[in-house]
């Protein structure tokens, strides 16, 4: 699958039928289903035909801070083109194009803060991104070595990320193997033999550590629902780090991927979401994305809580998931033991 990287307009296009030109003035002019808005631009429609035609577009563009945001990203979800790589500016821009049945048209466009947003200062974010993380991991190498940590007396400690973590006593603990198993199931549900989601899910695995997994109990001897907790770092790929910058934007982007998610393994599956919220533990950031996942029509509700926060060119990201007040108080405990080294 060919990836091609779309740098252009996306746009809030209104669509206006006017008897004729010049334009009479009047007062008001009662024109029934003559006027009509919709999401257009140029690179907008050129990164539909490519996705069209079956390869993988990575559209970069800039959109406005507004209630034209969630319009946008919701649509595009639905088209599943990737939003990574948008700029926000406080505003976004629109057109208006009178046309009438001759086919003459006047086009009025409003590029409001794109027009000093451009793709060189995106350029410019970019390069200076990808010094920095040159220089970052250079200064990285010279004193400490990527682990993926370990765990001693119910305690994960890892060096590279500068934290410590006290597990649930007397949890299993995946190994390295058994963690790779868990990912790979979780590829299937959230891909769902499409290509294209396999494509990205495959690109962010490749950038990804998972650190631990924990079940309550052994995966092999459970004979009911296993409550879990897992962590994750995955490297920003440098284009990524220019627009993704918070723990929130983060999850937003597992939202858009859940959200598409309709069955697991032949059950109907329902995600409901709560909006991110920012907490702080130990004494770091987190954003944190409460979910409820409902398994055959209600017959069953797992809840899962998604928390993330930004070190360096990493975003580390804690899963924890429980059926009952008493496990989520178990693992909210093993949340709050968390502590950074500054």
């Amino acid at each position: 699958m060919k990836k091609i990287l779309i740098s252009g307009l996306i746009n809030i296009e209104t669509t206006l039928f006017v008897e004729h030109f010049p334009i009479e003035y009047k007062p008001i002019d009662y024109n029934y289903f003559g006027i009509n808005t919709s999401i257009s631009g140029v690179g907008y429609n050129i990164t539909k035909a490519i996705k069209t035609l079956g390869s993988l577009p990575y559209f970069l563009s800039i959109i406005g801070k507004d209630i034209y945001q969630d319009i946008i990203t919701n649509e595009l979800n639905k088209r599943k083109i990737d939003t990574r790589l948008f700029e926000l500016a406080d505003s976004t821009a629109q057109s208006i194009i009178l046309y009438d049945e001759m086919g003459m048209r006047k086009i009025y466009l409003d590029l409001n803060d794109t027009k000093s947003s451009t793709s060189t200062t995106i350029t410019t974010d970019i390069v200076k991104t990808e010094e920095n993380t040159t220089e970052n991991s250079t200064q990285m190498t010279n004193t400490k070595e990527l682990t993926l940590g370990e765990i001693n007396d119910d305690v994960y400690t890892n060096e590279y990320f500068n934290f410590k973590i006290t597990l649930p006593t007397g949890w299993y603990s995946l190994s390295e193997e058994q963690r790779k198993s868990v990912h790979d199931a979780g590829a299937e549900i959230i891909t769902q033999d499409d290509e294209v989601k396999k494509e990205y899910y495959d690109l962010s695995m490749q950038n990804s550590l998972s650190l631990f997994i924990l079940y309550e109990k052994n995966p092999v001897e459970a004979t009911s629902y296993n409550p879990s907790i897992s962590m994750v770092a995955e490297k920003l790929p440098t284009l990524t780090q220019v627009f993704i910058t918070s723990g929130e934007q983060y999850l937003e982007s597992i939202k858009s991927q859940l959200s598409e998610v309709k069955e697991m393994n032949g059950i109907p599956l329902e995600y409901n979401f709560v909006s991110p919220e920012n907490i702080t533990l130990g004494n770091k950031d987190f954003s944190v994305l409460h979910i409820e996942a409902s398994l055959n029509n209600g017959q069953l509700i797992i809840f899962q809580d998604y928390y993330a926060t930004k070190v360096d060119n990493y975003m580390l990201g804690i899963v924890t998931s429980y059926l009952s007040g008493e496990q989520k108080y178990q693992l909210e405990n093993s949340l709050q033991s968390i502590t950074f080294n500054e």
